[in-house]
């Protein structure tokens, strides 16, 4: 019982992050659409570089994960960023892909 209540509620959360991230991120940008797990992974394609668009979240209190720790040399300019939708309130969800939305815009 405390197995399918979890994946109604996580299912719940991809699905809202997922519909915002379609809704607010600039054209371009692309993201898994996982089975399972409680991360997508985006990507802003290869010339931005997600460590600027994270200091500017950072300053409007959103965080994500940039890609580059993720990749066989972290010191190269990574395009990608991973979001985890496990611990936040909806209302969080969607105010912080409001935000990451327009960031993003600003900046690409």
């Amino acid at each position: 019982e405390n197995i399918n209540r979890m994946r109604r509620l996580y299912s719940g959360k991809c699905r809202l992050l997922l519909n915002k991230a379609d809704e607010c991120f600039p054209a371009g940008i692309t993201h898994t659409n996982p089975e399972g797990g409680l991360f997508v992974w985006c990507d802003m394609g290869g010339e931005y570089d997600t460590l600027k668009v994270y200091a500017e979240c950072i300053k409007q209190k959103v965080a994500f994960v940039p890609g580059a720790p993720f990749m066989a040399d972290p010191s190269v300019r990574c395009s990608a960023f991973r979001l985890n939708y496990s611990t936040m309130p909806d209302e969080k969800i969607e105010v912080g892909m409001q935000i990451l939305g327009k960031v993003l815009t600003e900046l690409m």
